[in-house]
This record gives C-alpha cells, structure tokens and sequence, in this order.
C-alpha cells in the first residue's frame, strides 16, 4: 500500500469539506493530555470531498510510519495538513483507537457493514503498522462469529481481500481465519458452500488456507470443487 503524502498549508478546512463528529468529540475530550503536540488536519479522501479530522501528532505517532514521517516534518510547527487516499470511515475508527485504545462500529448499517469496516480497519492497521490495532479488530471478528454464521459471503469476501493486500507479510490474520473458516465450512450449506470456494480459485494464500479449512467439513458435504 502506499504511504500517505504530505503538504503543508496554512488554511483551514473549507466548507467543500466534512468533519466527523465522532473523532472531533475525541479530539476534544483527549485535549487536556496532548496540549503540546502539534495538532495535524487530516484530509481523508478525495479533494475536495475529503474528510478532515484533527489529530494530535502525539497519538499519530503511535505509527512507526507516521512517527517517521513527523520526524523530518512537523518540527517545530503548531499545525500541519496531511492529505492521505484512505477510506474516511475506517480511518475514523483507526483514531478512535488511538486515542481510547478500542473502537465501536454501530451495526445500523448492517452486519455486511461491519464485516467489511473490520476488514478495512484491519488494513489501515497493516498500512500504518499498528499491530495491537489488528489484534483487537480480530477480538471483535471472533467475538461475531454467530453473525459471521449468518453473513458467511461476506467473511469470506472480506478475508480474500486482506489476503490480497497482505500478501504473505502479515501473521495475525491468517490463524484466525482458518480457525474460523472452519466452523462456517463445516456447518455451511451446498450451494453456498459452492460460492464460498469459487472464492479461491484465484490462487494464492487464501486459496491453501481454504484448503486446510474445507478439511473440517464433513465427507457427504463436500462436493464443491
């Protein structure tokens, strides 16, 4: 993935642009504890529809990427804009995080919703190398697994997509989709079951872990190839 890129500008965010209230109300109440940190706007998106959020460069900093970056950067300077090509609400979930350790997705949207924001977030975590970041984004894909037995499609979707991205550098993904793609294959229906292994047929790492997977379900069942 690329990193993200940075130009400095004086100007405030304009009204093209949104803000989020979620992050914004963090920001606020962390104030207190970061009154020395420069304070960067963060312009997510495409310009000029971008979402801004206020960030103090203390928790940005959490990054080894964003830390690195800061350090030739931001020396110096009460406040910076950065303009990165993220998706505005995983990203909104990635601070949240930063600043409370923990994030909360409201399932308003749907359980598909937030299977594919966890898989989003865990990305942006891979991107940014915030390692503790994908481990509780897996506590809460565990933690659903009686929604991911409802929403299997979507699980698998969402796992052939960080297996993509990934690549073969990431450890923390994988044991936890094999132990969990086990359970949904081997109570899954035929004709699903189908859908869910045409997944794999583009080879790769997801494909040889959906292998070990389908051994878990049971012989008269597996008739997908």
């Amino acid at each position: 993935m690329p990193g993200p890129s940075l130009r400095v500008e004086d100007q405030q965010a304009t009204s093209s642009t949104s803000s989020s209230s979620g992050t914004e109300q963090v920001f606020k109440k962390n104030g207190e504890r970061f009154t020395t940190s420069t304070v960067w706007t963060i312009a997510v998106g495409p310009v000029p529809n971008a979402t801004f959020y206020y960030v103090h460069e203390t928790v940005l900093s959490q990054s080894p990427v964003f830390a690195a970056l800061f350090a030739e950067t931001s020396a110096g300077k009460p406040s910076l804009t950065m303009y990165l090509d993220d998706d505005p609400e995983p990203f909104a979930y990635t601070i949240e995080y930063l600043y409370a350790k923990n994030f909360y997705i409201n399932p308003v949207n749907g359980i598909q919703n937030v299977i594919k924001t966890l898989g989003q977030v865990y990305l942006l975590a891979h991107k940014y190398k915030l390692d503790r970041l994908k481990l509780v984004a897996m506590a809460k894909l565990v933690g659903m697994y009686d929604f991911l037995q409802k929403e299997p499609l979507s699980f698998f979707q969402m796992s052939r997509d960080v297996y993509e991205a990934t690549a073969s550098e990431d450890k923390i993904f994988k044991p936890v989709f094999r132990k969990l793609a086990a359970g949904l294959l081997a109570g899954m229906q035929d004709e699903l079951y189908k859908n869910v292994v045409a997944l794999a047929r583009q080879g790769g790492d997801f494909a040889v872990d959906m292998v070990h997977a389908q051994r878990s379900r049971p012989p008269d069942a597996a008739r997908a190839k």
